[in-house]
């Protein structure tokens, strides 16, 4: 019995030193053809007059991607003096979060194919418009641990154009 206890924490340890090798070697990556699709609408957005903005970042139908377990979803915003903040995210553990007023989000994470975030203004304003980030947190085939990131501008439409 005492043998059986000690093949357990053995294969414990190795388990758990296998787990901190793969979170040693995250892949931090921009990939060209990310898997992730970052868009916003509508297009043409107006500060005051557009309502109902939305920014998307959800995978691409049928891609080639290297996911096969996400861990999370954030929508970071790049910061006017440096820096990224977190404005919403879907965690497989803690569910949906916003962290800016005056919006509010929807997502889904726990199927691969068909996971997104997606956050919602309900009028163009200040704080709408910058560059965002989508970032895309998981593990592929063999456990490893992977982080994917595309970034987006949402700009105010010029008016002089119209």
């Amino acid at each position: 019995m005492k043998g059986y206890f000690c093949l357990i924490a053995l294969a414990l340890t190795l388990w758990s030193k296998h787990l901190t090798q793969a979170a040693q070697d995250t892949t931090h990556k921009n990939f060209q053809s990310f898997p992730f699709r970052v868009s916003y609408r509508p297009v043409d957005l107006v500060k005051g007059q557009t309502q109902n903005v939305s920014l998307k970042c959800a995978i691409v139908p049928n891609s080639d991607h290297p996911f096969i377990f996400l861990d999370a979803i954030i929508i970071s915003k790049e910061h006017p003096q440096g820096g990224w903040v977190d404005v919403a995210k879907i965690d497989y553990l803690k569910g949906l979060q916003t962290f800016e007023q005056g919006i509010t989000a929807d997502g889904h994470i726990n199927h691969v194919e068909q996971a997104y975030l997606e956050i919602r203004w309900p009028l163009a304003v200040d704080e709408t418009f910058g560059i965002y980030s989508c970032i895309v947190h998981g593990n592929d085939q063999d456990f490893k641990v992977l982080e994917e990131t595309s970034e987006i501008l949402i700009k105010q439409h010029d008016c002089k154009d119209m």
